[in-house]
């Protein structure tokens, strides 16, 4: 995870991004690492992350190569959860767990869950400088 990282900090920051934006992206994309690693890629574990920048998006997509039939669900709610409103979502201090989700959206100016094409789950984050 800190290799990974360490190479999103440094694509960003290379293309301009302050260093809030940088960590901002740093935090999403190990937030979404972390989903898909538990929540993901039921078949042969792998994940994938891509990252692009059109001179004034950064794009950082999460993908898990898992794909069930539960998953169709899954995807609906993940993105659901992503594209709500921040206001009034605040996680409670003291939880453990269930930060993940409310860090993706309020560290990224843009959040999509898509269907990736190994059939599993593709969350797109995306920082505008």
């Amino acid at each position: 995870m800190r290799t990974v990282r360490r190479r999103i900090e440094a694509f960003a920051a290379g293309w301009g991004f302050s260093e809030e934006q940088v960590r901002d992206v740093s935090l999403a994309v190990a937030e979404a690492l972390f989903n898909a690693m538990e929540h993901g890629s039921h078949d042969d574990g792998t994940l994938g992350i891509e990252a692009s920048f059109d001179g004034a998006r950064l794009e950082v997509a999460v993908e898990e190569s898992g794909a069930r039939v539960e998953d169709e669900r899954r995807l609906e709610e993940l993105g659901r959860a992503l594209v709500a409103p921040l206001a009034g979502a605040l996680p409670e201090a003291d939880l453990e767990r269930g930060r993940g989700l409310y860090l993706i959206r309020a560290r990224s100016d843009e959040v999509r869950v898509e269907r990736a094409r190994s059939g599993g789950v593709r969350v797109v984050m995306v920082k505008r400088k």
